[in-house]
């Protein structure tokens, strides 16, 4: 589907085209370095993902969270987050993990 730009805005983007033009350049390139970066500090991050150190256990609670929506006041960003619960409370261990997998930054919290 085109998009008809009204002839009427067609002096008003000739006048400002030689700021404009430059502009839009200077930002596809920062989005072409920020994108490469991402790239770079993704594939770092993955290589220095290491297996999860947990015992053996003989029961353990898998929730798959899903957000898709916050209340006002609530900050929330899309993603799913993985609760694993667990009656044994081996030793320097909570009984409760929660994994976030957002589009953000990753933090591991620990709950109750």
């Amino acid at each position: 589907m085109t998009y008809r730009i009204s002839p009427a805005w067609w002096p008003v983007i000739a006048v400002s085209s030689p700021v404009l033009i430059p502009l839009l350049m200077r930002k596809n390139h920062r989005f072409k370095q920020n994108r490469q970066r991402s790239h770079e500090v993704n594939t770092a991050r993955i290589k220095k993902a290491k297996p999860l150190a947990m015992p053996p256990l003989d029961h353990c609670e898998l929730t798959v969270l899903v957000e898709q929506k916050t209340e006002p006041g609530f900050l929330g960003a899309p993603g799913v987050s993985y609760r694993i619960k667990t009656d044994q409370l081996p030793r320097k261990m909570k009984a409760c993990y929660l994994f976030p997998a957002t589009l953000g930054t990753t933090i591991s919290l620990y709950c109750t």
